[in-house]
């Protein structure tokens, strides 16, 4: 519910596992039993504490290796099994073919014993309190063979990295000069490569090679040369272990990449998410890597391909994605216009950060909005404050904030207004009520219409009725004031006809129309009870601009709105008086015909666009319906010019405004502003220097991400000296070319993004490039210069700030590949690594005259009591070196830690020659560690240092004089 923080339970041992405070990840140490506490801590919730307890079991050593020997019948070098890998004391026994060969128990010396055949020796390590005890079982082949004849052994190796093999031979003696070299039709395979003078091979990928053996005698033999040749098969190497990946559970984060750590990676990696689960997790496609889309369980594979080199591996794994905390939900206020009608009172609400779906709650009642699966319906006009909460989605919690709902009065609906068409009475007073107006939801108030004839009718506001004056016709201005909910009304005509009690003279009603600016013509209703000629012309002081009146056809020709009055005149005969009559002509305003357009666009911060109004006849007023939510910002009410702010759909509330011939015209004009192309990376040039371990911020150095970023390598080569976070950019620099600057490329994509359609992944060609160079001196922990045959490097970590310090590893960089010893090496030195340098003549400039040397690297690391300056000479002498990657501490008490560094250097001629470029040798460790005058801690920190995995750092020189 808060914010967790992992530690050790007091009194725990230290040496088991350790936990990082913030993620939890623990890091297994040694086996045994410790518990860990998690604290959480919540503003909103009481703090509670758990435990859980870790128990660590001894591990199997799945490095114990061996390799199969041959050897001749006849012992003519001592011969030796050689165990790699080793955690404990190594004992060695023949299991099968003891009539073929012995073994030392302990130091694994082959005697051959006269036959030829097969023998399998059994190679026991006892282990350590890491390891459990364990044995491997290899082959020893006796051959017999003529002494005089050069003869090799073929060499049948399973591949591993780093592999180097000497060559075995059976036969011949050394006299005279060896050349070694790849057969024929096997120089461009690329299966192992063979040092010229010594035959040594170093193994790069699964596959069969012959090498030639080219030996040189001198005159004391009866030929001048031989010549042998011997098959090398590297097979497809058997995994000990498959690749494993842990399950794990992510809080969702849209688009977030995962980097799964993947244990026991031999080659490349292919993801797979089971077609089911692909709207929870899926496979990036630049990154190839897995992304999260959505919320669940997805259960992914993955499967390592071994480069070729070893048996493919595949494994599943499930990841969990839980809702993510809501991001935040923003308060808001809408305005809304009462209405009666079902289809207009009712809104839907958007607020800005909102996930999911709406739903409402009130504190008490309102009789303003009542609201039901997240849409309001409005009652009536008045305030109220609602909670909103926001339902997620599907990939986040829910999260509330306050809307306001204001309520204004709306537009009053229309109502019902009939004429009024009466013979003359005295007195006569027609009553307003319901079956003349209707509908109305306020007060009437009637007023004399524009050129209305007093004389006729006026209105008594007391009896609420229309007082008959005399004969004739008359309009009234007929509104219904403001009520509760309503504004008021635009006026209603009401038109009233009277007739003469005696007039045989009758008009069929009034007319009535909606104006044309094209001049309509309408037709005079039918009079009847005329005797004579017919006359039509406007009533004296009627308005004369609404019409125009045919006087002998009654035929009216519409001007504009508005009313008037027109009389028809009986020049009577055949017995009938002339007479009169009239009746109300009616012009009701047109709807206003403005139209609004705003063009396409794409998106382009700060562009203005400006609509294209047409049919335009009065003031237009634009006005915006929620601006926080819009792309665009309007500008000028009256133009409707806008700004651009983002892309999206936006649409406004246009009022052409009411002339004396149109009346108003509320209607809504949408817009569009499409996402833009992606605009692209502009080629960015990063140089760094090379530190361990350092970290890069790329992100900072490119332009700002318009939209998610994700960052791969150009160049699968390229991941032995650079690793790039997916998500950030950022760099971590593992290692830099022996020759001289390593340049890396970075692959950028980026997603779509709210104004910016996706851009593809970056070309090579466009791609950010890094070029990492060797580092400077004075940046290292120590600048150490090797005397000419090598040195003895004490650590830094020996000084009293690091004796709480436990393991550590020791790597390499700028060396190239770091290769394993060969067997015969091993015997020679003990267990260590090799790689050759590359060395240049003070002052020589030409790349093609560098030279090649070899280095040895041994290490010593143990406790204070063992291992230290005086008893180094002995631990030289018995090989009794560890691995770089052991954990090398003392379980009880200090830790010395050294290197020996050993260079051969027979490739040299005369001069004086310096390294090419300095190389690199650190020590680090999974764990993080403070140094300190009491002697450094893992756990608690220490005031004004920060924890580090990276220990040390020497960069090294070496020179020699020829």
């Amino acid at each position: 519910m808060g914010t967790l923080a992992f530690s050790l339970v007091e009194g725990e041992p230290l040496d088991v596992v350790s936990v990082d405070k913030q993620t939890g990840i623990l890091t297994f140490i040694n086996p045994g039993d410790a518990r860990i506490q998690v604290v959480d801590t919540s503003s909103v919730y009481e703090t509670s504490t758990a435990t859980f307890h870790v128990h660590i079991e001894q591990g199997v050593n799945y490095s114990l290796s061996v390799a199969p020997k041959s050897i001749p019948a006849i012992e003519q070098t001592p011969q030796h099994i050689v165990a790699r890998g080793t955690k404990g004391e190594v004992t060695y026994e023949v299991t099968d073919g003891a009539e073929i060969v012995a073994v030392d128990l302990y130091s694994g010396r082959l005697t051959p014993l006269g036959p030829s055949g097969r023998a399998t020796i059994q190679v026991s390590d006892s282990g350590n309190r890491q390891y459990k005890p364990t044995s491997k079982k290899v082959d020893v082949v006796v051959t017999a063979v003529q002494p005089a004849e050069l003869a090799y052994a073929p060499i049948t190796r399973e591949y591993e990295e780093g592999l180097t093999v000497d060559p075995q031979q059976l036969s011949g003696g050394d006299q005279g000069t060896f050349r070694y070299s790849l057969a024929e039709g096997y120089q461009d395979k690329g299966i192992v490569s063979v040092d010229e003078r010594t035959g040594q091979l170093t193994v790069h990928k699964a596959g069969m090679a012959k090498i030639q053996v080219m030996n040189a005698l001198d005159d004391s033999f009866t030929v001048d040369q031989r010549e042998a040749y011997f098959d090398v098969t590297i097979e497809v190497a058997k995994r000990t272990q498959q690749i494993q990946v842990s399950n794990e559970s992510y809080v969702f984060s849209p688009n977030k990449i995962i980097q799964p750590v993947v244990n026991y990676v031999k080659g490349n990696l292919a993801y797979a998410v089971d077609e089911s689960d692909q709207d929870v997790i899926d496979i990036d496609p630049a990154t190839r890597l897995p992304r999260i889309v959505g919320v669940g369980d997805a259960s992914l594979t993955v499967t390592d391909d071994g480069h070729g080199n070893y048996e493919t591996s595949e494994t599943t794994f499930t990841y969990s994605v839980t809702k993510a905390a809501h991001p935040g939900l923003a308060e808001k206020t809408i305005e809304l216009t009462y209405s009666a009608d079902p289809l207009q009172n009712k809104v839907t609400p958007a607020m800005a950060g909102q996930m999911g779906t709406l739903s409402f709650s009130l504190e008490g009642s309102s009789d303003v909005v009542a609201f039901s699966s997240g849409v309001l319906t409005v009652n009536k006009v008045g305030s109220v404050v609602l909670t909103a909460t926001d339902s997620g989605g599907d990939n986040y919690s829910e999260g509330s904030a306050k809307l306001t709902v204001k309520v204004n009065p709306g537009i009053h609906p229309d109502f019902i207004v009939k004429s009024i068409n009466q013979v003359y009475q005295s007195d006569l007073c027609i009553a307003l009520d319901g079956d003349l107006v209707s509908g109305n939801f306020g007060d009437l108030s009637v007023l004399p219409h524009a050129g209305a004839d007093p004389l006729v009718a006026t209105y008594d506001k007391a009896n609420n009725c229309i007082k008959v004056g005399k004969d004739g016709s008359t309009v009234f201005d007929v509104i219904s004031g403001a009520s509760e909910n309503y504004l008021a009304s635009a006026a209603k005509l009401l038109d009233v006809t009277i007739t003469k009690a005696n007039s045989t003279l009758a008009v069929a009603g009034n007319v009535r129309a909606v104006y044309s600016p094209t001049g309509t013509q309408l037709d005079s209703p039918t009079v009847s009870g005329a005797g004579g000629v017919l006359t039509y012309s406007l009533r004296s002081g009627s308005p004369t601009d609404v019409v125009d009146v045919d006087p002998l056809t009654g035929a009216l020709a519409i001007k504009n709105a508005g009313a008037t009055t027109v009389v028809v005149t009986d020049a009577g005969g055949n017995g009938v008086k002339s007479g009169t009559a009239s009746f109300s002509v009616l012009i009701d305003r047109a709807e206003n015909p403005a139209t609004v357009t705003y063009p396409e666009t794409v998106y382009q911060p700060g562009k203005q666009l400006i609509p294209e109004i047409k049919n335009n006849v009065t003031s237009v007023t634009f006005s915006q319906y929620d601006e926080s939510r819009d792309p665009v910002k309007l500008l000028d009410t009256v133009t409707g010019k806008v700004e651009i702010k983002t892309a999206g759909n936006y649409h406004f509330s246009v009022v052409a405004g009411n002339t004396r011939n149109y009346n108003e015209h509320r209607f809504t004009v949408e817009g569009s502003v499409k996402k833009a192309p992606h605009p692209g990376l502009a080629k960015t040039l990063i140089t760094v220097e090379y530190a361990p371990l350092k970290k890069v911020a790329l992100q900072s150095q490119l332009p700002k991400a318009l939209g998610t970023r994700s960052y791969s390598l150009g160049d699968e080569k390229t991941k032995a000296y650079v690793e790039v976070d997916p998500n950030t950019g950022e760099l971590t620099l593992l290692d830099y070319e022996s020759l001289g600057k390593t340049t890396a490329t970075i692959v950028v994509s980026e997603a779509e993004s709210d104004n910016y359609l996706a851009m593809p992944p970056t070309s090579l060609l466009s791609a950010p490039s890094v070029t990492i160079t060797p580092p400077q001196p004075g940046h290292a922990t120590r600048d150490a210069t090797l005397a000419p045959i090598g040195s003895i490097l004490d650590s830094n970590l020996n000084n009293a700030q690091y004796t709480n310090l436990k393991e550590t590893e020791v790597h390499f960089a700028g060396v190239g590949n770091v290769l394993k010893l060969t067997d015969d090496e091993l015997q020679k030195y003990g267990p260590g690594v090799k790689f050759v340098v590359s060395m240049q003549k003070v002052g020589e400039t030409d790349i093609t005259k560098r030279k090649a040397v070899m280095f040895f690297a041994l290490r010593y690391d143990g406790c204070a009591s063992e291992v230290n300056i005086l008893t180094l000479p002995t631990l030289l002498q018995n090989k009794q070196s560890i691995e770089m990657d052991a954990p090398g501490a003392c379980e009880f008490g200090t830790t010395n830690r050294y290197l020996k560094l050993i260079a051969i250097d027979n490739t040299l001629t005369a001069g004086d020659w310096q390294l090419a470029s300095p190389f690199v040798i650190y020590r680090r460790s999974d764990r993080f560690f403070s140094p300190a005058s009491f002697g450094g801690t893992y756990v608690g920190g220490v005031p004004g240092v920060t924890p580090s995995n990276l220990h040390e750092w020497d960069r090294i020189e070496f020179s020699i004089s020829k």
